[in-house]
């Protein structure tokens, strides 16, 4: 009997010694003790347990929390919580699992290295359910390294999987936080950073998310909302990696901040959703602060790429990147430089739906968005017959001006495809567009509709360096000296677009070309320069556009990987109103550089093809329509617009280059119509002229048949 006694005391004390060491799994310090969750271990620490200095959290063991784990304020001068191994804390009610109730200075650091890492699971869908909540003054608190998973992703509900505000009365804004490397699996919302609408200013200001994955959400990868103030968003990335239901609007980032916002070196991508309304790959949209206090507001979009390719079976507007405005909105200033944007799939939505790469709208007086270097190319085909798809639709409003130029916008479904827009017109013909952009003030002289560029897939939107034709050269812009990837931009000859590639890889051309009325003596001016096969039949190889002195007569042509050194190529030279002419032969790069000069004699055109003026060979004017012959619709369209005392930048009527159209224009281009001036090419069995094979003049222009949509700041 008594050695069963013994017997049975020893199994009891195993049983419940084993209960004891497994239930222990959050270690604390100073004043050590363990804790069997990460809500027992902050219940110890809020009651003074360990002290008031610095106090650190090993989580050592997997826990199930019955509820929220809240960390208060004011009682330690920091708190460093890591894993011991690969460990997971997890619950499932409407709150988030971890709550810092106006708690500073606290690490929550996942590791991620040495065999340590931290999830942080709720799968509640309650629309206050999430892994993280910072609120009620939560300051300097940094959370990295984590893989936070929220509602699965078949589910539309649940609420911010990791969550900065709001605050409650007298508690104050939540500022200086940072998220960072962090990955957010499902969820209604990614990472939401948004304050409290009081008069006693509870901004959350100074909040920086920074290398983060978010996937798989319903409604918001990253969400920087309504009461905040100067935001950092870097280095992230918005997609998804199995099929997602979601809202019927869906934005990958969104930014209501004001003060200072910067997204920059972000990727969108892989977006499969179930969208009936509005997509959007980055917005930006400053709501007017509740509290007292500056509204001035810059939004940074810089360096990202954005790529849509799901087919559209439902969505009604569908943007890439879209600085807009609402009457909610403060003026403000959008900078959007070098982002690289890519709309493809097919339409099967059975309502009219509207694509846009670029979507600049923004209504307030005292606003501007300046737009240069950007690359959008829409090739999404299919839709009904009040489809639209845009590479770039931008719009100016008295005091609100868009400054643009640089950029390569384009669009390839034939029916319904438009490459850029300015002011609700939409266009196919450059000629045109820089026309309409470039005034009052002049824009987007050395924007391109087309061009020869491939980027490497649907979701990586790097360049191929074999594929670059001409325009890839952007302008040197102060606020860029890197690309998304970190690498140093040139100072000189930067890429357009979010990728940087190596130095050296442009090819050269200097070229010296006169225009008949116009120069020598008059204003440099637009001409577009094309490189095309030696052989017939002479296909299009690269295009660049670049402004030609009007003094000089020269202009210099920077071309990409397409063309090589030691091949021979026929040159094409073309100007809004200018007659399109070939190179008596073809040029050849050595090293990298190549010249041509047209205006030494009328040879130096291919057939004699140009006119001498000012004691110059220069190419003929007037071929105003741009379709390879200077006739009689041509003088028709001068003596209309001179009729009517039309004035302006770049019209297309406007041969002498004088910004106006007057008598002198319809001398030229009649003179021109009565000898039946037209291009000479090289033999070529099809008969294309240049001018075709660009496509760059194609002159189909209509009026959009939906405006950019007026974005609501609830999402």
């Amino acid at each position: 009997m008594r050695h069963r006694f013994f017997a049975f005391l020893f199994a009891t004390v195993l049983l419940v010694s084993g209960n004891s060491v497994f239930s222990q799994n959050v270690n604390v310090a100073p004043a050590p003790a363990t804790y069997a969750t990460l809500g027992a271990a902050f219940t110890a620490i809020n009651a003074g347990t360990h002290g008031a200095g610095a106090v650190t959290v090993s989580i050592v063991g997997n826990t199930v929390e019955p509820t929220f784990a809240q960390l208060n304020g004011a009682v330690f001068t920091s708190c460093s919580i890591t894993p011991n191994g690969a460990r997971t804390v997890s619950g499932n009610f409407n709150e988030a699992v971890v709550v810092l109730d106006g708690a500073d200075n606290v690490t929550l650091d996942g590791l991620n290295a040495a065999g340590n890492s931290l999830t942080i699971s709720n799968p509640n869908t309650g629309t206050l359910a999430g892994s993280i909540r910072a609120s009620n003054g939560a300051t300097n608190n940094a959370f990295k390294n984590l893989l936070c998973n929220g509602v699965g992703v078949g589910n539309t509900q649940g609420g911010r999987t990791i969550n900065i505000g709001q605050s409650t009365p007298g508690t104050g804004g939540n500022n200086n936080n940072l998220i960072e490397n962090c990955t957010v699996n499902g969820g209604r919302r990614g990472i939401q950073n948004f304050g409290t609408a009081t008069a006693a200013g509870y901004t959350n200001d100074n909040t920086t998310i920074r290398g983060c994955k978010i996937k798989n959400t319903s409604a918001l990868g990253i969400f920087i909302g309504s009461e905040v103030k100067d935001n950092l968003v870097e280095g992230c990335e918005v997609f998804n990696d199995a099929p997602t239901t979601t809202d019927a609007n869906y934005r990958a980032i969104a930014i209501q901040g004001v003060g200072i916002s910067t997204v920059r070196g972000c990727k969108v991508y892989n977006q499969n959703s179930t969208v009936t309304s509005t997509f959007i790959g980055i917005i930006s949209i400053p709501i007017l602060l509740t509290a007292p206090g500056s509204n001035a507001s810059t939004v940074n979009i810089f360096n990202n790429m954005v790529s849509i390719t799901d087919n559209n079976v439902g969505a009604g507007f569908i943007y890439g990147i879209a600085p807009l405005s609402n009457t909610s909105t403060v003026p403000y200033i959008a900078n959007v430089y070098n982002n690289s944007i890519l709309i493809s799939g097919t339409d099967l939505a059975a309502v009219a739906s509207f694509t846009v790469g670029m979507a600049v709208d923004n209504n307030l007086v005292g606003s501007a968005t300046n737009v240069f270097n950007n690359i959008s190319l829409n090739t999404r085909f299919g839709g009904d017959a009040n489809t639209q798809h845009i590479g770039s639709l931008l719009t100016p409003y008295p005091g609100c001006p868009v400054n643009a130029d640089y950029n390569i916008w384009t669009a390839t479904d034939t029916a319904r495809g438009f490459d850029g827009g300015w002011n609700n017109t939409i266009y196919n013909g450059i000629d045109a567009y820089r026309d309409s952009a470039s005034n009052p003030v002049v824009n987007e002289l050395h924007t391109v509709f087309s061009t020869t560029f491939s980027y490497v897939s649907v979701t990586d939107l790097h360049l191929v360096p074999a594929s670059l034709g001409g325009s890839i050269n952007g302008t040197s812009l102060a606020a860029i000296t890197t690309d998304i990837d970190g690498n140093t931009r040139s100072a000189t000859l930067p890429y357009r677009g979010a990728d940087e590639l190596a130095a050296g890889l442009f090819k050269t051309l200097t070229l010296n070309v006169g225009l008949e009325g116009a120069m020598p003596g008059g204003p440099s001016d637009i001409v577009t320069v094309g490189l095309a096969g030696n052989a017939s039949p002479h296909n299009l190889i690269a295009l660049a556009t670049e402004t030609v002195n009007g003094g000089t007569l020269q202009g210099r042509y920077y071309f990409g990987g397409a063309i090589a050194n030691g091949t021979s190529y026929y040159l094409i030279a073309i100007n809004r109103n200018h007659l399109e002419t070939w190179s008596a032969t073809p040029i050849t790069f050595t090293a990298g550089n190549a010249s041509y000069n047209f205006t030494t004699a009328l040879s130096q055109a291919f057939g004699s093809n140009q006119v001498t003026y000012s004691g110059v060979a220069t190419l003929f004017g007037g071929d105003v329509n741009g379709d390879g012959t200077i006739d009689a619709s041509d003088g028709a369209d001068v003596d209309n617009d001179a009729f009517n005392f039309v004035s302006g930048n770049q019209r297309l009527t406007d041969v002498t280059n004088d910004q106006t159209t007057d008598a002198s224009d319809a001398a030229i281009t009649d003179n021109n119509a009565f000898n039946f001036i037209g291009v000479v090419t090289p033999p070529s069995p099809n008969g294309i002229s240049g001018k075709g094979l660009m496509s760059e003049t194609n002159s189909r222009t209509t009026k959009v048949t939906r405006n950019l949509k007026q974005v609501g700041t609830s999402f």
